[in-house]
């Protein structure tokens, strides 16, 4: 796991390594390439009148979550906006149970990190639609540049217009959030002729990765 990957470039056991910076981020380690990030995503119906992150004390968020990390992640933003037990009470679920839980009313909203153009997100999107009569709101995360600040593992982002579904169109307008990425990175003292050519050998088969691995489209390379 990213973990493990991590700790190995750590201490010096491998070249390469795919690293997860909120998981762990070795001091030793440069970035090669952003694999993707996956950001926070809230929704909830329309109907439960919830605009944004303030909004969700007293409520109780579902949580869709696919590593171990996700949770504290969302937890770190959370706790930014003084949103923690007994304020805010989370409903860890698995991906099927989206439908229901909206509709027993277990939950008022939804958290998951996810890319948002991911098919993962697609089908939880349609669950959310499905349960709520199409009307979603997407909640944004306002003070993202303060919480990147204070947690550097985390960066801002935003959710494009259309990218959670095209009809509706959702969101309707940008939505502001923050996100977590899995990255390349190689031991600072590689040799940086080979690590750069690897680099470039990634991106130039990224159309034949993509076959099998869908999630490359999302690879760009890091802010220098």
């Amino acid at each position: 796991d990213v973990k493990s990957s991590a700790a190995a470039l750590e201490q010096n056991k491998t070249i390469l390594a795919v690293v997860r910076p909120d998981v762990l981020l070795p001091v030793n380690g440069s970035t090669v390439a952003i694999l993707r990030e996956e950001a926070l995503i809230i929704v909830a119906p329309t109907a439960n009148k919830i605009t944004d992150v303030a909004g969700l004390a007293n409520k109780r968020l579902g949580v869709v979550s696919h590593h171990d990390a996700d949770l504290p992640a969302i937890d770190s933003v959370l706790r930014h906006y003084d949103l923690a037990s007994p304020h805010l009470m989370l409903v860890p679920l698995e991906r099927g149970a989206v439908t229901e839980a909206f509709a027993s009313k277990r939950i008022d909203a939804l958290a998951l990190m996810a890319a948002p153009v991911a098919r993962e997100t697609a089908e939880i999107m349609s669950a959310v639609l499905a349960a709520s009569n199409g009307k979603v709101t997407v909640v944004p995360v306002d003070e993202s540049e303060a919480l990147a600040l204070k947690t550097p593992a985390l960066s801002t982002a935003t959710i494009p217009v259309g990218s959670l579904g095209g009809r509706p169109k959702l969101p309707a307008e940008e939505v502001k959030t923050v996100a977590v990425s899995y990255r390349l990175m190689a031991r600072t003292e590689a040799d940086r002729v080979v690590i750069s050519k690897a680099a470039q050998y990634l991106f130039q088969m990224r159309s034949r990765i993509a076959q099998a691995a869908p999630s490359v489209n999302l690879m760009k390379a890091p802010d220098i």
